[in-house]
C-alpha cells in the first residue's frame, strides 16, 4: 500500500510482508488542525462523538442543517479507523455481502447496498465540489488460495444479484498468486487525511466547531443528554450521536 493507492481486498489473509513502520502512511507528515473554543454555556443542538469520516460527516450534515452542532474527539481528527485505512471507497467491500445474505433478509443486504450506493455518491460530489484529490480505479476481492475461491464466487454472485456490475477474472495482474477474482470498476482511491481537512473546513462554514483531546466519559440516561468530558466539563445537548 502506498500512500493514496488502493489494495484489493483479500477473502484470506493476504501474503505477508515485513513491518517497517508503525505509523499510518496516511497520518504520516500530516498537521493537526486547531480546536474550537466550547461555547461557554455549553449548549449545543446536536453533539457528535468521534471525528473519523463518519463523524465529521454526520457534523456537517447536522450543522448545514441549521443545528448548533460540535464534533468531539478524544484524540485527533482520524485517529483511529479513518486515518489507517487502506484509502479506498468502494461498493466491493471483501466478502462483505455475501456474509450479510447469510445472517440477514435479501432486503436487509438490498437495504445495505442502496446506503453504500447513496453514500460514495456523496462522497464522490463532496470530493469534486470542494476540490479533495480522487482517483477511479478497479475494487478485486480475490481468491488467494485455492479454497478461497469459493467464497469470492459467492461474492460475486451476490454483488451481481444486488445489482453491482463485478466481472470474473481467473487472474488478475499482481506479484503473487490469485486463483479467482472478482472486480467493480469506477471505485474510488483518496488521501482520507485530505479528505477529512476538508470535512473540518466545511464544519466550520457551516458554524459547527471541532473539539479534540475531549473524551466523553458518561451521558446521562434521562432528559436530554448531559455529557461530562474527562476533565470535569459539562455539555448538554438535544442530540448526540455516537460515531466511534
Amino acid at each position: 500500500y502506498a500512500r493514496g493507492m488502493a489494495n484489493p481486498s483479500a477473502a484470506g489473509t493476504p501474503p505477508r510482508h515485513p513491518t517497517v513502520a508503525t505509523t499510518s502512511l496516511s497520518l504520516d507528515g500530516w498537521e493537526q488542525p486547531s480546536d474550537d473554543p466550547l461555547p461557554g454555556d455549553g449548549r449545543f443542538d446536536a453533539l457528535v462523538v468521534g471525528a473519523g469520516l463518519t463523524g465529521l460527516a454526520t457534523g456537517l450534515l447536522l450543522a448545514r442543517a441549521g443545528l448548533r452542532t460540535g464534533v468531539l474527539e478524544a484524540s485527533h481528527v482520524g485517529a483511529v479507523t479513518t486515518g489507517r485505512t487502506t484509502a479506498k471507497v468502494s461498493l466491493l467491500q471483501a466478502t462483505k455481502l455475501s456474509r450479510l445474505l447469510r445472517l440477514q433478509s435479501r432486503d436487509v443486504v438490498a437495504a445495505y447496498v442502496d446506503a453504500n450506493r447513496e453514500g460514495l455518491a456523496w462522497l464522490r460530489r463532496f470530493c469534486a465540489d470542494h476540490g479533495v484529490a480522487v482517483q477511479e480505479r478497479d475494487a478485486v476481492t480475490f481468491a488467494a488460495s485455492p479454497n478461497e475461491v469459493a467464497a469470492v464466487r459467492r461474492e460475486h454472485d451476490a454483488a451481481e444479484a444486488f445489482g453491482l456490475p463485478v466481472r470474473w477474472h481467473e487472474s488478475v495482474d499482481v506479484p503473487f498468486p490469485v486463483h479467482g477474482a472478482t472486480s467493480l470498476a469506477e471505485q474510488l482511491q483518496l488521501d482520507p487525511m485530505e479528505l477529512l481537512d476538508e470535512l473540518v473546513v466545511q464544519l466550520r462554514s457551516h458554524a459547527g466547531s471541532l473539539h479534540q483531546g475531549r473524551r466523553v466519559v458518561s451521558v446521562s440516561k434521562s432528559g436530554p443528554p448531559l455529557v461530562r468530558l474527562d476533565d470535569g466539563t459539562e455539555l448538554r445537548a438535544d442530540h448526540l450521536l455516537l460515531a466511534t
